[in-house]
């Protein structure tokens, strides 16, 4: 099984995103009805952020920002670290843990392909695991097998 590119993990998933222009309760109750905890943040069809559960802890909550009046624009994160579709899932874990960050965006040409998680590149981490175990348990089964024991 060959390890999949980012635009395998993003392809044909939905694209959650919110407006820069929506306050972060909105932003907030679709997040929790999608149950993700992360969404790009565009400017008409431009990425132009991400607002995460941790921008609503760090800036939100901890600042006392009164959800209902703040904007997503306000708080969200703008120096973002993103990947291309064609990296590889263990280029872009590198990448969240060089950073610390737990969402990337994955962009081609400015365009907006899809978020993902680090919950999404353990998962594909896990598959792949869990092949090799089985390609392993294969071979060490046929050569118990096939030796005599004397």
């Amino acid at each position: 099984m060959t390890i999949p590119t980012i635009k395998h993990i993003v392809e044909g998933r939905p694209r959650y995103t919110v407006s820069q222009h929506q306050t972060v309760f909105s932003a907030v109750v679709y997040m929790s009805e999608k149950q993700v905890g992360g969404v790009a943040v565009l400017d008409g069809e431009r990425l132009v952020g991400i607002f995460t559960e941790r921008d609503l802890m760090k800036r939100v909550v901890a600042r006392r920002q009164d959800p209902h009046r703040t904007l997503v624009s306000e708080v969200m994160t703008r120096q973002l670290i993103s990947a291309r579709p064609s990296e590889s899932y263990a280029s872009c874990v590198e990448k969240m843990k060089r950073f610390n960050c737990r969402h990337l965006p994955v962009v081609l040409e400015e365009k907006l392909l899809g978020l993902v998680s680090i919950r999404d590149l353990q998962e594909v981490e896990i598959r792949e695991k869990a092949v090799e175990i089985e390609l392993m348990t294969g071979f060490i089964y046929s050569l118990a097998s096939g030796s005599k024991v004397h």
